[in-house]
């Protein structure tokens, strides 16, 4: 397992257009938290939390020198196991609008978008960018 000062240095790699980055403090606080999970592959990470039947993904991000060889799937399907193992049987997410990859790989694994929040994330460069709100029913 990564430290949560790795964890954060790995995400701030994977979005560094991104104003707000997760510190290791408050991935402390979601590795601790009663209803919150943080699902680790050797390259990657998901930060899950959940409520009842749902879960929500909160952050998901495999280092960039090791994306497109599979490492999203695995990350993802060891999310499953963990969302089976809790009964989830519903995920969420929110996206970056102008993030294609990451679009192309939900679409891939049957998330549908269900709605858009308006300029939501804030970029370094002052433009706001659309989230974009997706469901897959597991």
């Amino acid at each position: 397992m990564m430290s949560n000062e790795k964890l954060a240095e790995l995400y701030a790699r994977c979005f560094p257009d991104d104003v707000h980055h997760w510190k290791g403090e408050a991935i402390a606080q979601l590795k601790n938290g009663k209803n919150s999970e943080v699902v680790e592959v050797e390259h990657g990470a998901v930060f899950f939390q959940m409520a009842a039947d749902e879960g929500e993904i909160l952050s998901i991000f495999i280092d960039p020198a090791h994306q497109g060889k599979g490492e999203g799937s695995r990350l993802f399907n060891e999310l499953l196991s963990f969302a089976a193992a809790h009964g989830i049987r519903t995920l969420f997410l929110e996206v970056a609008a102008d993030n294609q990859s990451a679009l192309k790989f939900y679409t891939r694994l049957n998330f549908e978008l269900i709605g858009k929040r308006k300029a939501y994330y804030l970029r370094k460069n002052g433009v706001k960018v659309d989230a974009l709100t997706m469901r897959c029913d597991l």
